[in-house]
């Protein structure tokens, strides 16, 4: 009969305890159970807006009180001279029927996505808040949902359903900062924009066809290389710039070239019937994904419409004033953006 291998351990006491391969499993399965419990309940993604009456409302994503999935909640710092340290009492904002929109299956988007940011937690992964208007919009169940928050209501919200593209699944929407009722979004490997009132959306780039095999398709705009995602830690691959004099929107974006990244095949594990998934990874050695910046722009009509859309291209390529340029680590716009 094979014996267990029995390993000491020393507890705080100052003695040996032994415990069993089976016992230290159990330990490490518990371990793990209240660190998954412990960082759905942390508050992540803490944005500050102040209201016109002088709160301060913090929104922030948390699992709620007898809860599982994480929602947005919020609290309230009411103008005070009192510098007492006091347990701040959260609240729901969203309408809690919300979680049926995010307990559905993701798209493989949106799968690697969460698996890069360390996510594993259901419900919502991320929100985008327009400070000036509390205008609210975030991803869910491969489609996008808005909301607003006028700091002033005494319940929840429910939000609506974005009018957008559904060929694929959307991610990463971005408002615009100067005009809230714009919100762009990357699908599909592209970027994609719409306005929430005229209810008129446009794709403003082609890069990613999305007809072809994935080993003929490897650009695609507004979306960072793998690299950027596990390693810099950058998940936004464009650019709103802030504010605009001539009536013209416009957005810097990166676009990636994967074609000398290794493709890899793997079974799908979605399916019963030998199909597989292709992924590009670059190995340590091999070459990474190319990029590159670029710029679009389009103007609202009368009746809001997106139009005169036009993509530009950097007269000096970054590669050429920078050969030594391995990685495009953080973009962004200069305050006056420029």
């Amino acid at each position: 009969m094979e014996m267990p291998l029995i390993v000491p351990l020393r507890n705080p006491g100052g003695t040996s305890k032994k415990k069993s391969w089976s016992e230290l499993k159990g330990v490490v399965t518990e371990l793990r159970r209240h660190l998954m419990a412990l960082s759905s309940v942390i508050p992540a993604n803490i944005n500050f807006r102040t209201l016109s009456d002088g709160r301060i409302r913090i929104y922030f994503l948390s699992t709620p009180p007898n809860g599982w999935e994480t929602t947005l909640l919020y609290v309230d710092i009411a103008q005070t001279d009192d510098i007492t340290p006091k347990r701040l009492h959260w609240n729901l904002l969203l309408e809690p029927t919300i979680s049926s929109l995010t307990s559905t299956s993701t798209s493989r988007e949106v799968q690697l996505l969460l698996e890069r940011k360390r996510l594993s937690t259901w419900g919502i992964s991320s929100y985008e808040l327009h400070q000036g208007s509390g205008k609210i919009v975030f991803p869910a169940s491969s489609t996008l949902y808005q909301c607003h928050d006028t700091g002033f209501h005494s319940g929840t919200v429910f939000p609506t359903e974005l009018r957008i593209c559904q060929l694929w699944a959307a991610i990463d929407p971005q408002i615009c900062p100067q005009n809230s009722d714009l919100v762009a979004y990357v699908c599909g490997g592209d970027i994609w924009v719409t306005h929430t009132v005229s209810l008129h959306g446009e794709r403003l780039t082609y890069a990613h066809d999305g007809r072809r095999p994935f080993s003929d398709d490897p650009l695609s705009a507004g979306v960072p290389s793998y690299v950027m995602q596990e390693e810099f830690n950058r998940y936004q691959g464009f650019w709103w710039q802030p504010q605009s004099e001539d009536g013209v929107y416009r957005i810097v974006y990166e676009e990636v070239d994967e074609s000398d990244v290794t493709l890899y095949t793997f079974p799908s594990s979605d399916s019963v019937g030998g199909e597989y998934e292709e992924y590009r990874f670059p190995r340590a050695g091999s070459p990474n994904a190319k990029s590159k910046l670029k710029l679009v722009q389009f103007s609202l009509s009368e009746n809001l419409q997106i139009s005169d859309i036009c993509i530009k291209d950097m007269q000096c390529p970054l590669t050429y004033a920078f050969p030594w340029m391995e990685y495009i680590v953080r973009v962004g716009w200069t305050p006056d953006s420029k």
